[in-house]
This record gives C-alpha cells, sequence and structure tokens, in this order.
C-alpha cells in the first residue's frame, strides 16, 4: 500500500514502459518493440506539456503518477468510480487543446501497446464519459481535440477480436455518440464506415525476407569497436588526412637539430657557456667618389662688368595690322603708371 492506501503497482520489467503486459506465450517481435517506443514517445510529450514551467496550469510528477495508476486501474476493472477518477483528473489538469491533444495520443498508444479487447475497451469508456461531460459543459475544444483520435482507437479494439458480440460493443459505443448528437451525423456516419474498414492482410514472408544464418567462424570473435567521441568545434580543427604528395623529384629533408659548439680546451664540457656575441650588423660598400674631371676656367663666364653691352636689335618699322599680336605688347607705354587708352597715331612703333 502506498501513503494514499492504494495498492502498488509491480515496477515494468527492464525494456518495457508503463502500461505494458504481454499476452501469455508472446514472444517479442519488431512491432512490439514499434509499440513500447510509441508509448514512450507519447509520455514524454505529455510530460514536456504538462510539467512545462512557462505553463501556467502546469501539473506536478505526483500528478502524472496518479494519472498512470487511475488509467491502470481503469484497464483492469471499468467500475463507476475508476471513470469518475479519470473523468475528473481530465478536467482538473487539461485547460486548453495542445493538452488535451498530449493526453489524446496517450491513450491512443497504450490502447494499441494492449493485446486483450476488454482493456482497450475499458479505454474507450473513459472517452465516451469524457465526451459526454465535454458536450454538457459546451468545451467544445476538447471535443474538437479528441476526435481526430476517434477512428484509431476504436479500430484498435474492433479489429483485435473475431467475436461478433465483442465487436458489437465498439458499434454500440458509437450509437451512443449519434443518440447524444455528440457530433454531426455525417462525422457519425463517417467514423462508423471507417472502423468497419477491414484492415490490409499480413504481407506474406519471401524466401528474400528469410536471412541464412552465418556459417560458424573458426575466428575468435572480434572486439567490439568503441566509436571515438566527436571532436568539439573548433574553426581551426581539421580532419587528419594525409599530407599530399610530394612532386616527382623532390625530398624533403629531415630536420637536424646542430650539435652544440665545441668548447675551448681546457674548459670544461659541462662548465657554464659565456653568452653569445651578439652578430655585428652587416657593413654594405659604399659606391666610389665620381672622378674628379678638370675644368678650364676660361669656359666659365668672366666675373667682370662689360662696359658696351650690346646694342638692341634695330625695329623694323611696320604697319601694326602687319604685325603679329604678341608684339602689340610694344606698343604699351612702359612709364605709364595706369592703362591709358592708345590713341589710333600711335599704332605702330
Amino acid at each position: 500500500m502506498d501513503h494514499f492506501g492504494r495498492p502498488l503497482i509491480p515496477p515494468p520489467a527492464s525494456g518495457q514502459h508503463f502500461g505494458a503486459q504481454p499476452a501469455e506465450g508472446y514472444q517479442g517481435s519488431s512491432a512490439h518493440d514499434s509499440d513500447q517506443f510509441a508509448l514512450s514517445t507519447a509520455y514524454d510529450k505529455v510530460q514536456h506539456i504538462m510539467l512545462n514551467p512557462y505553463n501556467i496550469h502546469r501539473v506536478s510528477e505526483k500528478d502524472l503518477d496518479d494519472f498512470r495508476f487511475i488509467l491502470q486501474m481503469i484497464m483492469q476493472e471499468c467500475s463507476r468510480t475508476n471513470i469518475e477518477s479519470g473523468k475528473t483528473w481530465i478536467f482538473k489538469n487539461c485547460h486548453d487543446v495542445q493538452e488535451m491533444e498530449a493526453i489524446a495520443d496517450f491513450w491512443l498508444a497504450l490502447s494499441q501497446s494492449r493485446t486483450s479487447f476488454s482493456e482497450r475497451l475499458h479505454l474507450i469508456y473513459l472517452v465516451n464519459d469524457v465526451l459526454f461531460h465535454s458536450d454538457r459543459r459546451q468545451l467544445g475544444w476538447m471535443k474538437d481535440a479528441i476526435l481526430p483520435r476517434l477512428v484509431p482507437l476504436l479500430r484498435q479494439a474492433y479489429h483485435l477480436t473475431g467475436i461478433t458480440t465483442d465487436k458489437q460493443k465498439v458499434i454500440k459505443v458509437i450509437s451512443i455518440w449519434s443518440d447524444k448528437h455528440f457530433f454531426d451525423p455525417a462525422v457519425i456516419d463517417n467514423i462508423k464506415e471507417s472502423v468497419l474498414i477491414p484492415p490490409p492482410p499480413p504481407a506474406p514472408v519471401t524466401p528474400y525476407d528469410v536471412r541464412p544464418s552465418p556459417p560458424p567462424s573458426s575466428h575468435p570473435p572480434m572486439a567490439p569497436m568503441v566509436p571515438m567521441p566527436p571532436p568539439h568545434f573548433n574553426p581551426g580543427f581539421r580532419l587528419p588526412y594525409p599530407p599530399p604528395p610530394a612532386p616527382s623529384g623532390y625530398y624533403p629533408r629531415p630536420h637536424v637539430r646542430p650539435p652544440p659548439p665545441i668548447p675551448p680546451p681546457g674548459m670544461h664540457p659541462h662548465a657554464p657557456q659565456p653568452p653569445p656575441t651578439p652578430p655585428k650588423p652587416p657593413v654594405y660598400a659604399s659606391r666610389p667618389p665620381p672622378p674628379v674631371v678638370a675644368v678650364n676656367p676660361t669656359h666659365f663666364p668672366s666675373a667682370t662688368v662689360d662696359h658696351n653691352p650690346a646694342q638692341p636689335e634695330p625695329v623694323i618699322e611696320k604697319p601694326y595690322y602687319e604685325l603679329p599680336a604678341g608684339l602689340m605688347i610694344r606698343a604699351i607705354q612702359q612709364a605709364s603708371a595706369a592703362y591709358v587708352a592708345i590713341h589710333p597715331s600711335q599704332g605702330w612703333i
């Protein structure tokens, strides 16, 4: 008994999630592993949404444990008290479409993981009670969130058994929804037609699907290879690829460390060596000066003043209109302080 006086559920076996109880004589298969993986994924989604710290209606771990316990009790015994407990938990902790969709997906995955018709049918009875009270409280968003999951949930129970009376129990639930007008008549007819569609036959096993066992080997089994951890992100990281081949005729010289200098005679080889002499700056040879060329002093102009300056060239007397434009400047008198109009009679010199 727990602290609430309820019987404790034994923990699931290794590799099994909550609610997974294989049938008697059931052998593990890939389909079973896929169902368990889907159930675990659906419950992780419920935890991610319902335990979100940013959700103002977030629940606690204890609330989710109580919900799992209630579902377990409903599948084992579909009493009115257990159905009422499951319905009460839904309306107390589901406040939006996202939370209701996560719960409905968990119902669907839980039903798929069960191998008993009665357990799947009891989950349908819980959904029926939630639909009834959501319609009574006019919570249309809750019905809209459950509606896309109804057909797969009903087909899981309807096509699990070949007993006619069990199939009629599933059809009776659909009739109740039609009588209570939970959905439109067209929606009810579509649900019923979709449930009655037989499942596709299983694919036949071909010789290509059977893998022959490998022949026994005389060599000892090799140790499993340990995968190397991925390197951390480093912009300068390079994979250890081999260097490119050297060009033809090129052989890289190995790096050889020069031997230590030989100490002078009379000095112990391990004695401290004097500091090395700093290298002298290089001495660059200067360009030789240009050769001295003797210059004849008579070639230079005399420094004496010439008292007989050269006479100016005579000015050729021509009319002003025959003179070039550049020579008209000589018509300006240099003694004038300002510009003075030139008289027509002074148009030539």
